[in-house]
């Protein structure tokens, strides 16, 4: 399984949201393969410092974790079908290029994308719910 986490998600883990924290540790313990783009890294860096007023190197720390866990993947210029915030295309593009299967996010401007292209957008919450009814008891 492919999953794409959008920003939020990253902010969340790297300012200790449980939840947040054990849907990447699924993944990083090899449970589905992580993508991630230059643009979804970029915004986590800028989040972390303008918004939450963290350290850069914290900042600095949390991309480095996200890099290390994901596969990078290109965003293309092709714009798809508009959407209420333009930073929304490039975390869409980064689910399209990756053939992701699930996106997720806490930005309820995707979330009523669903299905977008074939990918499932999904809250963090639902996801972890699927990872914990899909192990094996």
């Amino acid at each position: 399984m492919k999953v794409v986490f959008d920003t939020n998600v990253y902010v969340s883990e790297a300012l200790f949201n449980a939840l947040a924290e054990a849907v990447l540790k699924a993944g990083r313990s090899g449970a589905f393969s992580i993508y991630i783009s230059d643009f979804i890294l970029a915004e986590i860096h800028r989040v972390l410092i303008n918004r939450f007023h963290t350290t850069r190197r914290f900042a600095s720390l949390a991309v480095r974790r996200a890099v290390r866990f994901s596969r990078l993947v290109p965003t293309s210029q092709r714009r798809y079908q508009e959407v209420a915030d333009p930073q929304d295309h490039p975390v869409l593009k980064t689910a399209i290029n990756s053939g992701a299967d699930y996106l997720v996010t806490g930005d309820k401007h995707l979330l009523i994308l669903s299905p977008y292209h074939g990918i499932n957008i999904v809250r963090v919450g639902s996801f972890h719910r699927m990872l914990r009814d899909a192990s094996p008891a």
